[in-house]
């Protein structure tokens, strides 16, 4: 099903939040256009079953990414349009068909890689599988048509016959030319030369000489001295050379004609395609956009919550970021945060609204633990709303948003509101923000609320729907740390900041003595509170470092452990090489003496045979020394699907199944070899990862290796670079053969071309490209 890539207008919520940014990023790793379209449009979802799925895709395109990149697939284009016009009987032109081909490539290359991965990835293989397999489509427009466009001899018999024709003509054409210039028509030209005007031949005549060459005049120079004169011994030549130029514009016409309806007939299955390429393209961005900002999967659960443990806002820079504990909804209830200004408390309020529209995209989120209860909806008054064009003040702003959210919003919606009630007269403004954040308790819906207000903090400790918390301040260094503090009063100290920033003193007294004696005493009792959660909070991060740090004691002496064990199995594989040594060279030995004691008297077969019997003694005890200690018991333990180690050649495989007979199947890479129980050793582990991550990108580079590079109009130094990186991947995958396009032009390209290839060894064998292939302006190599 086509995507509807029609940009929506973001909501008010999704603007506030600043999603835009955060897709910006996401498009900025995506390898099409049509990706960057796709999550350009893309909407947070709050069904929970959509986004289970979204977010099962991201992380199944995560794992794949672990495990090196996915073929390259960037040429894809969007070339949708130009199929449904092709579908619809136009002629597509060549560059256009090329680009197809182009997509198609991708698409065989990217469905051919998912379906590999199906066990591992499938719900990428359910997207991948729109995509249409057209290998005989794909190589004809290949072999049909360059990636400029211009149609190839091979595209059809008929133009490969008119073509060569064409050439014999035109040489004939130009040889007819040249004998007249060096012969009868030499006295009267300005050069000895003949020049191509409108597909004429023609030659310079000396104006003085007009009469004396008759023929056709097609130009004159600037000057006038200077006339060219088709000579007319060669019109009906250029006639026949004009004849054969029409029809080969004709063949190539009917080419094109003919590609294009092949190309029509599977407009739907293309555009499917590339609806599924612009989907898989997506879902690699967002995965790495998750690898990038350390991000992790949410754990989706039941009823409508937001829990984060240590998370980050993800359009603040990491680097000065401070990790964030917040916890929303379900039995934790709404939550009411208090605070000194610029503490922090906005951008919690848009993190929990922007963490719930990333889970809803399927995107991963930056934090060390989430859970998501996905909510109905969410609402956001955030920030300054005032508006001048709509004559609206800051507070009527915020009125307009929150009305919206009175109107729509349902049980289980999260509503965002920063600052709740403020911008008008502080009584009434509170006791507004009260009956708001009542009334929308009393509907269902969870709320996560910054205010300034006392009373609504006493409000929310009365209310067992709320729960409140506070911006952490330090009140030593009288500045945020930006850390969430559940329980804490979150006084403003607007008093401490003021003499901090330059407030004379005697004002501030003076604002002190106005709050009387009561407030005094209340907020020294807030203050101590605030003072005492602060250090029960940094005696927990104290215990929880102290903890971190014996784990971390305890990893490292099981790494040292284990490093000891992995010397003494070297050791041992070391010992036992130099038992199989000895063991071999006895034997030779053995049969050496043997052969001796042929030929030998009777008393020396004797001695003979006595040194034969010490060299067999020594056979046995080496083979005592190599066999591996193999019990009933161990060899009772081994089972289908364990790792084991050959004792023989130290290589190691999986046991596929232990037969009757009593030996085992095993698996070493693509061999099947059945052995005694007694010739394999149970492996601790599997082979090292490093040799599977080898492997894949040896298979990754092999799949995206091209056969043909073109060098037209680079520099020397640049052509070099590029080719260099060319053949490396050439000879990785194992190609046979490669082309080279670097034109015909002065033949500088050319020649650096060759001098390179002479300096490779490669290189098995290097020639021109035929005419149909590109004549002089390409190098075949073949590779050895």
């Amino acid at each position: 099903m086509r995507h509807n890539l029609a940009v929506e207008p973001r909501s008010h919520s999704e603007r506030v939040l600043e999603l835009d940014r955060v897709m910006e990023m996401v498009a900025e790793r995506c390898s099409t256009s049509l990706g960057v379209s796709l999550i350009s449009a893309l909407k947070p979802s709050f069904d929970a079953e959509v986004v289970r799925v979204r977010i099962a895709q991201t992380e199944q395109a995560l794992s794949l990414l672990r495990n090196g990149e996915p073929p390259a697939y960037g040429g894809a284009k969007d070339v949708r349009d130009a199929v449904s016009q092709a579908g619809k009987g136009s002629t597509m032109p060549g560059e256009e068909i090329f680009r197809v081909a182009e997509t198609l490539d991708a698409m065989n290359r990217l469905r051919k890689y998912l379906n590999g991965k199906r066990e591992e990835s499938n719900e990428l293989w359910r997207i991948a599988e729109s995509m249409p397999y057209l290998p005989e489509l794909h190589r004809d427009l290949v072999e049909s048509v360059t990636y400029e466009g211009e149609v190839l001899d091979s595209a059809s018999p008929a133009l490969k016959r008119v073509r060569l024709d064409k050439n014999a003509q035109s040489r004939r054409l130009a040889s007819r030319v040249q004998t007249l210039i060096n012969g009868s028509l030499k006295t009267y030209l300005q050069e000895p030369i003949f020049t191509i005007r409108d597909g004429r031949y023609v030659v310079p005549v000396k104006a003085q000489y007009r009469g004396k060459v008759p023929g056709i005049v097609h130009d004159a120079s600037g000057s006038g001295q200077t006339i060219f004169v088709e000579p007319e011994s060669i019109v009906g030549e250029a006639n026949k050379l004009r004849e054969l130029e029409a029809a080969e514009r004709e063949e190539v016409e009917r080419v094109l004609r003919e590609l294009s309806n092949r190309i029509g007939e599977q407009a739907d299955p293309i555009a499917a395609g590339l609806d599924s390429i612009a989907e898989i393209d997506t879902l690699f961005a967002k995965a790495r956009f998750g690898i990038e900002r350390k991000c992790v999967a949410p754990k989706l659960v039941a009823g409508r919550s937001l829990k984060i443990e240590s998370g980050h806002h993800p359009l603040i820079d990491p680097s000065i970021s401070v990790p964030l504990d917040v916890t929303v909804g379900e039995s934790s209830g709404s939550l009411l945060i208090t605070g000194p200004n610029t503490g922090g408390k906005t951008v919690t309020l848009k993190m929990l609204g922007l963490y719930a529209m990333m889970i809803g995209c399927g995107m991963l989120v930056p934090a060390a633990h989430v859970e998501y209860g996905v909510f109905g909806r969410v609402w956001a008054d955030i920030g300054d709303e005032q508006s001048l064009q709509q004559s609206l003040s800051t507070f009527s702003g915020h009125l307009r948003n929150i009305a919206a959210a009175f109107k729509d919003s349902k049980n289980g919606d999260l509503v965002l509101l920063d600052e709740v009630g403020a911008g008008t007269d502080p009584r009434e403004g509170s006791a507004l923000a009260q009956a708001i954040l009542e009334t929308l308790a009393d509907r269902g819906v969870v709320i996560a609320a910054s205010t300034h207000y006392g009373e609504l903090k006493a409000f929310s400790q009365s209310d067992d729907r709320f729960c409140c918390a506070a911006m952490e301040f330090d009140v030593a260094t009288l500045r945020p740390t930006y850390r969430l503090i559940p329980g804490a009063s979150g006084q403003s100290h607007a008093l401490e900041v003021s003499r901090r920033h330059g407030i004379p003193g005697d004002v501030v007294d003076l604002a002190e003595s106005m709050l009387g004696s009561d407030a005094a005493q209340a907020r020294e009792k807030s203050t101590e509170l605030d003072r005492l959660l602060m250090e029960a909070r940094r005696e927990r991060e104290e215990i929880a470092e102290v903890r971190e740090g014996a784990i971390a004691v305890k990893r490292e002496a099981e790494a040292q452990v284990e490093a000891q064990l992995e010397k003494l199995r070297k050791a041992r594989d070391r010992a036992e090489q130099v038992a199989a040594d000895a063991l071999r060279e006895s034997r030779e030995k053995y049969r050496e003496l043997l052969d001796i004691a042929k030929s030998a008297s009777a008393s020396e077969r004797e001695m003979l045979l006595e040194r034969a019997k010490r060299v067999e003694d020594d056979i046995r005890a080496a083979k005592a020394e190599i066999a591996p200690d193999v019990s009933a018991a161990q060899e009772s333990a081994l089972k289908s699907g364990m790792y084991v180690r050959i004792a023989s050649n130290n290589q190691h495989g999986r046991i596929l199944e232990i037969q009757k007979s009593g030996k085992v199947l095993v698996q070493v890479g693509a061999m099947k070899i059945t052995l005694s129980p007694t010739e394999v050793i149970p492996a601790e582990e599997k082979p090292s990862d490093r040799s599977r991550k080898s492997m894949s990108a040896s298979v990754h580079r092999t799949m995206s290796a091209k056969t043909e590079i073109s060098l037209r109009q680079m520099r020397a130094e640049s052509a070099l670079e590029e080719l260099d990186r060319f053949f490396d991947d050439a000879v990785l995958a194992g190609l046979p053969m490669v082309r080279i396009v670097h034109g015909k032009g002065e033949g500088v390209l050319r020649r650096v071309v060759r001098e390179f290839l002479s300096k490779r060894s490669d290189v098995e064998r290097v020639r021109e490209g035929e005419p149909g292939e590109g004549g002089g302006g390409v190098t075949v190599v073949y590779l050895k």
